[in-house]
């Protein structure tokens, strides 16, 4: 009952706004379709400047919206341009409003954007052979148009937002307010329904044979059969390059060697630190003392991570031992990476004085990859060199025999020139195209104008040309016989569901049961205690049945059936049973306490805005 309601309640454009802040956008969709009557200005809302990058964010999470709503093969590109900016309008407005708000609190500062840092580098997408790879990050954020400080100012923004909005939905509930709640979920109704049943009606009807010609004949052009299309091709395995393959003299050698200088500089450090605040002294000199005095203690042989936690003024590390993580020169001062690259495993630093603090680092691990020997690493170096050879090789035929179609030659001249196996696939329709090798391509093989192509992928080559192509024809009767009875069986089954639902609109209270007893395929049911997450009736109708008043008579649709419900009763949880479930429901309740809060801190939030937005469809 409690999973069910929960499922219920934590829904809605509420918690899709604080699930879109909490996601990295690491694919952006482009806004190719979108522009600005002012340029590059794409206005501001709330103060807050919007920029090129807040467009592709918004973009991706409408995007993401709509697909949880229709499912993923979701196109945002079928809605009218107008719907599209709207869309994303609103989302940018929503951003920014919150952006602002953030500012304006101070919770965009140092702390956050170090945070943000350390989970660029603790993000697995980064890592090469379990190690973190400034190359690799730089190249991602590089491909999607950022560069790195430009990356880590948006994660920045969006972690603080988020950080926000889970501080303000973050409430107490009162014992009042879950009685109230359980109130509410433990309500139980008593009805009477009648259900107009669609496939029960189709049993009921049927069409002749004669009425089945007469369909066809009218509405012949209807039916007819899918073009199909037959390929001949043959395959160009990337195995088959690598005996052209020569291995350079002293390549061996020389890879080893780029290899173990790799690994020597892989080493990575995790560092700890303890720290002391100069504004907490009257001077600097003060804060010095202090700080002699903590690295006395460690001289003396005195735990680090215990005097860190005792003593270390930098309350975001002190709890974990001063802990910061694995040393990266884009997140410390120049002057820890002078002191730790001199630092062996549990060794400390000397005092380091910062404009505004004093530290002490220890090195508390030191990952260091282990180093293969030469018989052990050939055997993968060659290998690396025959994938890279083979791979280079393929592209240089590739682009051979693409001037060779260019040029005119035909399918079999071009496979002549290779010892390779031409194979056939028979006419087939769109829908009924199944073959692996092509399944990513059936939609250019549908639409190729030219009769010979070429495939590149991780296997090799493959070279196809279109031999057949079977133009649509009319389906005879036969063929489509059966299809034209479903058509019309279910044309009558909708003439006698309107019939009967014309009745239904008309028949009061005391004629709700008798009615049903005239038809065949309307079944009449009586329940009593039905709980709001009941499955005895559709969701839809359940749901709408906790809305309606006592002795109420509704109609209501579900996809193809309707149903006819009498309420005509309604059950409150007496005290006894509201007082023994108040533990169960106080996180349930206070879910939807948070639900409600976080509405009326958005209204606020969105009272007065200033809103300048340029954006709008080329």
């Amino acid at each position: 009952m409690l999973d069910s309601v929960r499922s219920n309640l934590l829904s809605g454009w509420s918690l899709v706004i604080i699930i879109s802040v909490c996601a990295l956008p690491f694919v952006f969709l482009g806004t190719g379709s979108l522009g600005t009557v002012f340029g590059s200005n794409f206005g501001s809302v709330n103060g807050e400047k919007i920029e090129e990058i807040d467009i592709q964010i918004a973009q991706n999470r409408v995007t993401q919206n709509y697909r949880e709503i229709f499912g993923d093969d979701f196109d945002f590109g079928l809605l009218s341009e107008e719907q599209q900016v709207e869309a994303i309008n609103n989302e940018i407005i929503r951003q920014k409003v919150i952006l602002a708000e953030v500012r304006s609190l101070g919770l965009l500062n140092n702390e956050e954007i170090r945070n943000s840092k350390k989970d660029i580098l603790k993000n697995q997408d980064f890592y090469i052979d379990g190690q973190f790879d400034e190359g690799r990050f730089e190249a991602f954020v590089n491909a999607n148009g950022f560069t790195k400080d430009d990356f880590i100012e948006m994660l920045t923004r969006m972690e603080s937002s988020n950080k926000y909005l889970q501080t303000i939905t973050s409430n107490f509930v009162t014992n009042h307010e879950t009685k109230t709640f359980i109130e509410l979920i433990e309500k139980t109704i008593d009805i009477d329904f009648i259900k107009i049943s669609f496939d029960e009606i189709l049993n009921t009807v049927s069409s002749s044979l004669e009425e089945q010609a007469d369909y066809y004949k009218n509405n012949t052009n209807s039916f007819m059969s899918e073009e199909k299309r037959g390929i001949q091709y043959f395959k160009l395995d990337i195995s088959d390059f690598t005996k052209d393959i020569n291995v350079p003299e002293n390549y061996y050698e020389e890879a080893y060697l780029a290899y173990s200088q790799e690994v020597d500089n892989s080493s990575q450090k995790r560092i700890s630190h303890i720290m002391i605040d100069k504004s907490n002294y009257d001077n600097e000199e003060k804060a010095l003392q202090a700080i002699s005095i903590l690295q006395e203690k460690i001289s003396n042989g005195d735990d680090f991570a215990l005097i860190a936690k005792n003593f270390s003024e930098d309350l975001l590390t002190k709890d974990s031992g001063g802990d910061l993580d694995y040393f990266s020169a884009d997140l410390f001062p120049i002057e820890f990476e002078k002191e730790v690259s001199n630092l062996n495993l549990n060794e400390t630093s000397n005092v380091i004085n910062l404009e505004s603090t004093i530290h002490i680092l220890k090195v508390t691990e030191v990952f260091q990859e282990e180093l293969l020997s030469f018989e052990d690493k050939k055997a993968s170096l060659e290998a690396e060199l025959i994938e890279a050879e083979s791979l280079a090789l393929l592209n240089e035929e590739y682009f051979e025999i693409l001037d060779l179609i260019d040029a005119g030659n035909s399918f079999n001249e071009i496979h002549d020139l290779y010892l390779a196996n031409i194979e056939q696939i028979n006419p087939t329709s769109y829908s009924n195209f199944s073959d692996e090798s092509f399944l990513d391509y059936k939609d250019d093989i549908f639409t190729m104008n030219t009769s010979i192509n070429i495939i590149s992928n991780d296997d090799g080559l493959i070279v196809y040309n279109l031999n057949s192509i079977e133009e649509p024809r009319v389906l005879s009767f036969d063929e489509v016989q059966e299809t034209i009875n479903e058509i019309l069986v279910n044309q009558k089954a909708i003439v006698v569901r309107e019939e009967i639902l014309q009745k239904l609109d008309s028949i009061s209270s005391d004629e709700f049961l008798n009615f049903a007893n005239d038809y065949s395929y309307l079944t009449v049911e009586n329940f009593v205690n039905v709980k709001s997450n009941a499955s005895i009736l559709p969701r839809d109708v359940i749901n709408q049945l906790f809305e309606k008043e006592l002795d109420t008579i509704s109609l209501i649709p579900t996809s193809n059936d309707y149903y006819l419900v009498s309420l005509y009763g309604i059950n409150k949880p007496s005290s006894e049973v509201i007082n023994s479930l108040i533990d169960d429901y106080k996180s349930l309740s206070s879910d939807q306490v948070n639900s409600k809060l976080f509405g009326i801190i958005n209204n606020e939030l969105y009272t007065n805005i200033r809103n300048d937005i340029r954006i709008g469809v080329n």
